[in-house]
Formats: structure tokens, C-alpha cells, sequence
């Protein structure tokens, strides 16, 4: 699954693959929001710190090293 993810991600990345981004977020949004909201303790601010780490992740994307996984990112 890792796997997976690091290969869309280098697809959104290198090929400006809006497709491999969408289907990133829909395989890790939810395991993010549950984490968030475990950390957070509120589903609204958990929501908001998901897409906040999307967008950190869109703005930051040639900064981030490829070779590593990107979940943990």
C-alpha cells in the first residue's frame, strides 16, 4: 500500500497528475482524519488539519524528499 502511495505521488509530482493527487488523498485522508482526531479531539479541527496537511503537501511538493515514503511525511 506504501508503495502505492509513494507512486502516486511521483506521478502528481513529476507529471502534474491531478488524478495520482486525488487518488493519494482518497487512500490516506481517512486514516489521517482518524489520527487527527485522536490527536485534536474535535472531527471540525481534525477535517481542517487533513486538508491543511494536503495543501502543506501541494505547496511543498519539490521540497520533499522522493526517495523516502510519503506517508510518514
Amino acid at each position: 500500500r506504501m508503495q502505492h502511495d509513494d507512486q502516486l505521488f511521483l506521478r502528481w509530482r513529476k507529471r502534474g497528475e491531478a488524478q495520482a493527487l486525488a487518488e493519494l488523498f482518497d487512500r490516506t485522508a481517512p486514516q489521517l482524519l482518524k489520527l487527527a482526531i485522536h490527536l485534536v479531539g474535535d472531527a471540525s479541527a481534525a477535517e481542517d488539519l487533513v486538508q491543511a496537511t494536503f495543501l502543506a503537501l501541494i505547496e511543498q511538493r519539490e521540497r520533499i524528499d522522493a526517495s523516502r515514503p510519503i506517508e510518514p511525511w
